[in-house]
């Protein structure tokens, strides 16, 4: 769904949910090609969550 934004993992630590966003944004793992999904963090109760969502306009 273009433009939605997911929760995709909570992670406790928010250096690893950084690191998570900054590989998404790159097109790593099954996020592909590099600058189709869009990722940022947002603190959580209990971590940091990573939020990912397809921006086709990309």
């Amino acid at each position: 769904m273009p433009g939605v934004a997911l929760t995709v993992v909570v992670c406790p630590a928010c250096y690893t949910a950084e690191s998570l966003a900054r590989d998404i944004r790159r097109g790593r793992y099954a996020y592909t090609p590099a600058g189709a999904y869009k990722a940022r963090t947002e603190p959580v109760d209990n971590g940091t969550a990573v939020l990912v969502w397809y921006d086709p306009a990309s």
